[in-house]
């Protein structure tokens, strides 16, 4: 199913191989790969956004997830189509990944 020629079964399979490989049979590794084609593919996304964020910290890849952090930040601020509500949202789900690796 990732590798369909049918954009939404593509993304909808990378979407869930990562969720799998995230939460119910854990394989950071795997589900980097998977985090990383999506918030590559689709960068406005904020929630791909977050999961590849979330995954680098717990792979304790700092460096990359301090670079994710701020795009995702700057994404969420600069997105004409965000409501503030919606903004305030976004940025306090970032702040739950803070608040786990304490």
């Amino acid at each position: 199913a990732s590798d369909s020629k049918e954009v939404v079964v593509c993304t909808e399979g990378n979407y869930f191989l990562m969720k799998i490989f995230y939460e119910f049979e854990p394989d950071l590794a795997k589900a980097e790969k998977y985090s990383l084609f999506l918030s590559q593919t689709y960068p406005d996304n904020l929630i791909y956004r977050y999961y590849n964020i979330v995954i680098l910290k717990k792979l304790n890849k700092d460096s990359q997830a301090k670079q994710e952090i701020l795009q995702y930040i700057r994404s969420v601020r600069e997105n004409p189509s965000l409501t503030t509500n919606q903004q305030k949202y976004y940025l306090e789900l970032l702040e739950r990944v803070h608040k786990k690796k304490e």
